[in-house]
């Protein structure tokens, strides 16, 4: 796996070593530039100076070298070689090197300069100057005076081994520097590489410690770059809705065993006493108690296997009516709500349908249906409607008057909720709109829950997906 710390060191580590090198080689080459047209320079002059000496004598007709000193290499620091346009050589310095000596000069052309090797260590420069003899003459001469003498050539050679070694020494110097730099570069890089990345560390010791008994860590993105920030937001989002279906889930939970509870202790005092008093109508009474007691707790193991299996169902492409479903819903309730006068009312399109299977489909609908039945107040009214096309249905329903409040509407979808306690008994465990949320949410539905002006609660489920059906 790549690490981006190596990645980030490697890349930084050849920049600035590549940036060091082009920095290296441009003082290098900057150095060796300047000292050898420093030395070019000065065996220019001096060459000059030499070619000033070189003097046409015109009653002898002849060119001559005026200088009276010394030429050797001892005195001058140099080699010269003048020659006239024939080759001729008109002054020469003693123990000229044999590899300079053995070359013939070539007249005409600017400077040109020249560096030499013997085969050895040792290196010459020369310069190769092409001048003009300066002309002497008396005033009674009749020819007609020229603006220069006779072509010459001018050799200066130098022994240009220091200047090399000193361009070795510091070729090799700027090499060790070089290396030096990479090496602390390196280091730096990997130092501050791991400063700047200490925030990535930090926030992973953080999630390490996220655990069951962690999960309300926060985060405090702030203390973080800008980075990171996007990522530290995210995990705090993370954290809070893992938080939130945890404490549902916990809720859920103990509100299953409390529901639980009940019946148990009812069995246990039931056993409890038939056992101490053995009459045989009080056994069949405990008997018979235990039964429905037993058929309560079936039918509330039920419900929480449904409502736990309805979070991870998935959806299928079968499209279940929804017509057939509530007409034989509200058949099951037409005593209940003759006996308590409430009205019903019903517009229902049998072509309606979901997408999802038909258990799903009756969890929904017959829980609605019941939880409409068993709160409707004697005298009150339902009312049921079913539109739409094929998979995109909406499903409708309405009882009232109820005393219920708007926020009531939005929290009685969680399980075992109860707006007061005289909504309680052992016939609803309080867990038939925690179904519905529960299928609506594995089948991809919508559903909404508001009070009207009148005191009527009103239910909607509709496709989240789908073309939004006409209204009912």
């Amino acid at each position: 796996m790549t690490s981006i710390r190596r990645m980030l060191t490697l890349s930084l580590g050849v920049a600035i070593g590549l940036l060091f090198a082009v920095l290296a080689v441009a003082v290098f080459f900057s150095y060796r530039g300047a000292v050898r047209a420093q030395l070019d320079e000065s065996l220019r002059t001096r060459a000059s100076t030499f070619a000033a000496m070189v003097v046409e004598d015109r009653e002898e007709d002849e060119l001559a070298f005026d200088f009276e000193g010394d030429l050797r290499v001892e005195n001058q620091g140099v080699w010269l070689r003048i020659t006239d346009s024939h080759g001729e050589v008109l002054a020469v310095s003693d123990a000229l090197p044999r590899v300079v000596a053995g070359e013939t000069p070539r007249p005409g052309g600017p400077p040109a300069y020249r560096t030499i090797a013997d085969g050895g260590d040792t290196r010459y420069r020369k310069v190769i100057l092409n001048a003009h003899a300066s002309v002497e003459g008396d005033d009674d001469d009749n020819r007609a005076p020229t603006a220069e003498g006779p072509p010459v050539t001018v050799e200066v050679v130098a022994d240009a081994s220091a200047l090399l070694r000193d361009e070795r020494r510091w070729r090799n110097a700027l090499i060790a520097a070089f290396c030096v730099a990479v090496g602390v570069t390196m280091i730096a890089v990997r130092l501050v590489v791991r400063r700047g990345l200490a925030p990535v560390h930090r926030l992973t010791g953080e999630l390490d410690r996220i655990g069951p008994a962690t999960l309300s860590l926060d985060i405090d993105d702030h203390t973080y770059p800008a980075e990171l920030r996007p990522i530290a937001a995210a995990v705090n989002g993370l954290l809070e809705r893992v938080l939130a279906g945890v404490e549902r889930e916990r809720r859920f939970t103990d509100a299953a065993a409390h529901e639980l509870r009940t019946p148990i202790a009812e069995l246990t005092m039931l056993t409890g006493v038939a056992g101490r008093y053995p009459d045989e109508a009080r056994q069949r009474r405990a008997i018979e108690e235990a039964g429905a007691i037993a058929a309560e707790m079936n039918t509330l193991l039920e419900s929480l296997l449904l409502a736990a299996r309805g979070r991870a169902g998935g959806k299928v492409d079968a499209t279940t009516p929804l017509g057939p479903i509530v007409r034989t819903q509200l058949d099951k309730h037409a005593g209940l709500l003759r006996e308590r006068s409430i009205s019903l009312e019903t517009e229902i399109d049998d072509a309606a349908g979901w997408r999802g299977p038909a258990g799903a489909a009756l969890m929904i609908l017959r829980n609605l249906v019941e939880n409409a039945g068993e709160y409707t107040p004697e005298g009150g009214m339902i009312r049921v409607a079913v539109a739409g096309g094929v998979g995109s249905a909406g499903f409708e329903i309405e009882n009232g008057p109820v005393d219920l409040s708007a926020a009531d509407a939005d929290q009685m979808f969680e399980p075992f909720w109860r707006a007061d306690p005289a909504r309680s008994g052992r016939r609803h465990a309080g867990l038939g709109l925690a179904i519905v949320d529960a299928f609506c949410e594995t089948l991809g539905l919508m559903r909404r829950a508001e009070m009207t002006t009148d005191r009527t609660l009103r239910i909607r489920i509709e496709p989240t997906k789908s073309l939004t059906p006409d209204p009912i």
